[in-house]
């Protein structure tokens, strides 16, 4: 979803939230320091979020982190700069779609995988994420999602989660008709000619690096290679508007 959250991270009054509904485990759900592959795919969002922020500048600020609680849920919470990452660590799809299930009424409820928090069913988890996106939208003058296309014929090849966290979302649309969106191809990009910029291609690179060298100083090997860099430069995105003025809530 580059070239987007490099600009906006670097816009003056632009505030960037990050909801990461799966732990991203690949069927790996230790949360056992020095062997977590989550806790390395985590660094690694980290190190991308600080370098979009601070690349070129002198001045760096204080990573905050801590505990945010969404109704009953505590969600790990890490805010740096004008940038705010959720960490919801869901189980993800690899072993099974957990999140399908849970929103096809096949499974009565999830655990995160560090055991604080269980979500009750689809409403539950869909109800977190809208305190969350209330709580951080609340002062917000302008409001945007970036999501993946859930239309499987537009994206077509993508990942179940990341569909399942777009119809999340979309099902919140209507109480939020100032809110923009932004519709991303994903994988399917990958046989796709690059259509960004030279510069916006160098930056969403550096930007993939930094999160390949978190996994890989945590002991994973990570996705530098040529499945992974086959979506560098493309950016197929449909822009939809708001129909109604802010603010929101």
């Amino acid at each position: 979803m580059n070239p987007q959250a490099y600009r906006d991270a670097r816009t003056d009054g632009t505030k960037l939230v990050f909801i990461y509904l799966t732990a991203g485990d690949a069927g790996q759900p230790s949360m056992v320091p020095g062997r977590s592959y989550v806790l390395a795919r985590e660094e690694g969002t980290r190190r991308s979020v600080r370098f979009m922020v601070d690349a070129g500048r002198e001045l760096h600020g204080p990573t905050v982190r801590g505990f945010a609680k969404a109704g009953p849920h505590l969600i790990y919470r890490v805010e740096y700069g004008p940038t705010v990452s959720y960490y919801l660590r869901l189980p993800d799809g690899l072993d099974a779609p957990y999140l399908q299930e849970l929103h096809q009424g096949e499974r009565s409820q999830l655990k995160s995988l560090d055991s604080l928090s269980t979500y009750r069913g689809w409403n539950d988890l869909r109800t977190t994420v809208q305190r969350i996106v209330e709580y951080e939208g609340r002062s917000s003058t302008s409001l945007r999602f970036h999501l993946s296309d859930p239309d499987p014929v537009i994206n077509e090849g993508d990942h179940h989660d990341h569909r399942e966290a777009s119809l999340l979302i979309t099902e919140l649309l209507p109480q939020w008709p100032c809110a923009a969106v932004n519709l991303y191809q994903m994988y399917n990009t990958s046989r796709l000619p690059v259509n960004m910029a030279h510069d916006d291609v160098l930056n969403q690179a550096g930007l993939f690096a930094m999160t390949e060298s978190g996994r890989i100083d945590l002991g994973y090997p990570g996705g530098w290679e040529p499945f992974h860099k086959s979506w560098l430069g493309k950016n197929y995105v449909c822009e939809q508007s708001a129909t109604a003025p802010t603010p929101c809530f």
